[in-house]
């Protein structure tokens, strides 16, 4: 009888154990692709950041400082965001931020 118990409980154990690991290796799994997907998000950003540098500059030069004014001039212009949307000042303030990282000023 104790045999039998001894085993399987041991018979249990194994896939518990496997079921653990698996889920340890999903996991890391979703980390590292939450990682490289937040990479690519930003350098993508960044990208973008630097090709739209010389747009706002150009309308800093002519006394527009604001970020509503910044976005105005840019919708004016007819430039659209990196998704195809239209400016506010929350997205040119977003990409003003950016420019000291990637030392465009």
């Amino acid at each position: 009888m104790r045999l039998a118990s001894v085993g399987a409980h041991a018979s249990g154990a194994l896939p518990a154990a496997k079921a653990q690991a698996s889920g340890s290796a999903i996991r890391l799994l979703v980390e590292t692709a939450a990682v490289l997907g937040r990479a690519a998000v930003q350098a993508n950003a960044d990208a973008f950041a630097a090709v739209r540098g010389a747009d706002d500059r150009d309308i800093q030069s002519t006394g527009v400082t604001s970020y509503d004014g910044i976005a105005a001039a840019l919708n004016a212009r007819g430039v659209r965001t990196r998704r195809k949307g239209e400016w506010h000042a929350s997205t040119v303030r977003n990409l003003l931020l950016r420019r000291p990282r990637l030392a465009l000023s």
